[in-house]
C-alpha cells in the first residue's frame, strides 16, 4: 500500500525501464517515446490533448538587438518550426503558433503569426545591420543531448540568415536563474511555460508589473511591458463575462504574433504511461460523485485512486 517514487532524468532510460518491468508507470513528454509506447498493446496511457504548456524560445526583450521588432520577427522566420516539431517529436506533439495551446482561454487557430520565409529574414537583418551593427545572439538551453540537437537546429538557422548565433548549454538550475535575474549571458533561452485555462494566471509571466530591471529578480522572465496586453489582462482578470473575457485573451495571442515577442515551437503532450493491472491511473473524482478532475496537466496525473489490481 505503498508508491516508490524514482527520479530517472534521461527519457529512454525511463522509458526502457517501463518496458522492461523495472518500474510500473512513467511520466514524459518525450515524443519519439510515447509514439513507441503508445503504440505497444501491453500498455496504457493517459495523454494530454489540452491545456498544455508552450515549448517556445524566450527572448530577452530588454536587450539590444531583441527590443527590436525587426529582428525578432526575423529570428522567427529564420526557423522552419514544422520541421523542427517534426525533427524533436516525431510528430506527435501539436506545432505551436503562440503562448496558447488548443483548450486554453485565448488560443486561436491562427493568431496572425509571420509564416517560416528565410529570404525576408536575411533582408531584415541586413537592413538592421546596416543601422545598427552586428546582430549576436546567444541561445542557450539545458544541458543534455536531446536540447543540443534543438539549439543547434536553431542556431543554424539564424546563423544563416547573417545572425552571429551560438549555442550554450549549462544545467537547469542555472538557466533558471538566468532567466529570474535578467542576466547579461540571457539572449534567447530554450524555455516551456504557460499551461492553464484562464489567462489570468499567466499574468505574473507577461505583467508589466511583474518586470524587474536586468540583474533583479522578476517573473516576468522576458522583462516584457507591453500596454495592450497590460490592459487586456486587466479586462480578463476584471470582468465577470466569459465572452469579454475570451475577447480580451485572444488579443493578447494576437499581440504577441504581431509583436514576435516568442518564437512557439510546439505543445508537449505530455504523457503517464503504465502497465496493465494499474487501475484509475489519472481519474480523480470531484465531490459531487460524478465527474472527474482534468486527468493530466503537465505531466501530473492524479493518483488518488488509483491501485494496483490483484488479478
Amino acid at each position: 500500500d505503498e508508491i516508490e517514487f524514482r527520479v530517472i532524468p534521461d527519457p529512454l532510460v525511463r522509458e526502457s525501464a517501463l518496458e522492461s518491468g523495472d518500474v510500473d508507470m512513467i511520466a514524459t513528454d518525450n515524443g519519439p517515446s510515447l509514439q513507441r509506447l503508445t503504440e505497444n498493446d501491453s500498455l496504457r496511457s493517459v495523454i494530454q490533448e489540452q491545456y498544455m504548456e508552450t515549448s517556445h524560445v524566450m527572448l530577452h526583450l530588454t536587450k539590444k538587438p531583441l527590443k527590436s521588432r525587426q529582428v525578432r520577427c526575423a529570428l522567427l522566420q529564420a526557423i522552419d518550426r514544422e520541421q523542427l516539431t517534426e525533427l524533436m517529436t516525431g510528430g506527435f506533439h501539436i506545432l505551436a503558433n503562440g503562448p496558447f495551446s488548443p483548450g486554453q482561454e485565448g488560443f486561436l487557430a491562427d493568431p496572425g503569426l509571420p509564416a517560416f520565409d528565410p529570404d525576408a529574414a536575411a533582408a531584415a537583418i541586413e537592413e538592421y545591420e546596416e543601422q545598427n551593427g552586428p546582430v549576436v545572439v546567444n541561445y542557450m538551453t539545458t544541458a543534455n543531448s536531446i536540447t543540443k540537437i534543438q539549439g543547434q537546429f536553431i542556431v543554424d538557422a539564424w546563423n544563416e540568415i547573417g545572425v552571429d548565433a551560438e549555442l550554450t548549454q549549462v544545467e537547469q538550475s542555472e538557466l533558471i536563474v538566468n532567466a529570474i535575474t535578467g542576466a547579461e549571458v540571457f539572449d534567447a533561452f530554450g524555455w516551456r511555460n504557460h499551461a492553464g485555462y484562464w489567462v489570468d494566471g499567466q499574468t505574473h509571466w507577461w505583467g508589466s508589473r511583474t518586470v524587474s530591471p536586468d540583474g533583479e529578480l522578476g517573473l516576468n522572465f522576458a522583462r516584457m511591458s507591453d500596454d495592450v496586453i497590460d490592459e487586456n489582462l486587466r479586462i480578463a482578470r476584471s470582468t465577470t463575462d466569459a465572452d469579454e473575457r475570451r475577447e480580451a485573451a485572444e488579443a493578447i495571442n494576437r499581440r504577441f504574433a504581431e509583436q514576435c515577442y516568442l518564437i512557439p515551437a510546439w505543445n508537449p503532450r505530455w504523457g503517464v504511461v503504465y502497465r496493465e493491472g494499474l487501475e484509475n491511473v489519472g481519474r480523480m473524482p470531484l465531490p459531487d460523485g460524478e465527474s472527474f478532475a482534468i486527468p493530466i496537466l503537465s505531466g501530473r496525473a492524479p493518483l488518488t485512486a488509483t491501485f494496483l489490481s490483484s488479478d
